[in-house]
């Protein structure tokens, strides 16, 4: 039986300053602004900003822990961009798949994905309390991703 969810926190990219920010900047520092292209790393998506792909932000060397609320899709994403899931463990607030199941009808296909890709589940986690539990508080992680959508 499986069961785990969803993380409060992840990391955005910084977003461009806009003309009226360059201006405010310029006044106090009485110094034109450079202004940059994009990375050359950085793609762009449909509507034209900034898009930072998986692999620059993970690697299959860090240990990953990722507290899921939703249907572990953010997970599997981030799982299957990187090819190889073995050092990344997924948590969930639910007590059971059944339980994740009723209220997200593709929480199994997501979860199976994220096992063949190598990931370990782990449910029913008091993520304010993760810290203390013993299913994962034995490891030292590189990164700790809350998905709170």
């Amino acid at each position: 039986m499986y069961c785990s969810d969803r993380p409060a926190g992840y990391l955005k990219s910084p977003q461009p300053l806009v003309d009226e920010d360059k201006k405010k900047l310029e006044k106090e520092n009485e110094e034109p602004l450079e202004t940059k292209e994009p990375e050359e790393d950085m793609k762009k998506d449909e509507e034209g900003q900034r898009k930072t792909e998986i692999k620059d932000l993970y690697n299959t060397d860090q240990k990953i822990l990722i507290g899921c609320v939703g249907d572990f899709s953010r997970a599997r994403y981030i799982a299957s961009e990187l090819g190889d899931a073995s050092k990344m463990i997924v948590m969930s607030q639910y007590s059971c798949v059944d339980e994740l199941e009723t209220m997200y009808e593709n929480a199994r296909s997501q979860m199976l994905d994220l096992t063949k890709l190598g990931a370990r589940i782990v449910f029913d986690v008091d993520f304010k309390k993760f810290a203390k539990d013993s299913r994962i508080n034995h490891t030292q992680y590189d990164i700790i991703l809350l998905d709170l959508s």
